[in-house]
């Protein structure tokens, strides 16, 4: 481990250190964890959790009452970290952009022009770093709004 590397379950401790200094801002807003599968040997880059708690909170709770859930899922040599919130769902299109923006796939001039995105982009670019099938998206549904991590993690002999 290095200084930009921390093991998932210090993310995940970090993250809920952020979550109970939020919860002083925001009372009306629940918030709920899980984890599963063994997550004691899995090392990450710095700062990849608690970036999405800070974007449910700013722009999908928006100062309203609602919900926020962190799933953590280690399945054989794949990692899943998704935070789900329970603000006004995302529009299509929205998402769409966001999405293109953290796949590089927007122009300079859109990614400048409403700064949506970065975070995710940045935590995208630290995770390809360690693991190059790592892949960060948004999707919406069901009147919620999920920002995901999904990473494929290296098996005995690989090189991921």
């Amino acid at each position: 481990i290095n200084v930009t590397e921390a093991p998932l379950n210090d993310e995940i401790d970090s993250a809920l250190s952020y979550v109970n200094l939020q919860k002083l801002r925001f009372p009306n807003v629940e918030f709920t964890y899980s984890v599963n599968g063994d997550t004691a040997d899995i090392v990450v880059p710095k700062s990849i959790i608690q970036p999405l708690i800070e974007n449910a909170y700013v722009h999908g709770i928006k100062n309203k009452k609602g919900s926020i859930d962190l799933f953590v899922d280690h399945n054989e040599n794949k990692l899943t970290i998704r935070v789900v919130n329970s603000g006004a769902e995302t529009d299509a299109e929205r998402i769409t952009e966001v999405n293109k923006i953290i796949a590089d796939n927007a122009t300079a001039e859109h990614f400048s022009e409403n700064g949506h995105g970065i975070a995710l982009k940045n935590i995208r670019k630290r995770l390809q770093l360690k693991f190059a099938s790592a892949e960060v998206f948004l999707a919406s549904g069901d009147e919620k709004t999920t920002a995901t991590i999904e990473v494929y993690l290296a098996t005995a002999g690989s090189k991921e």
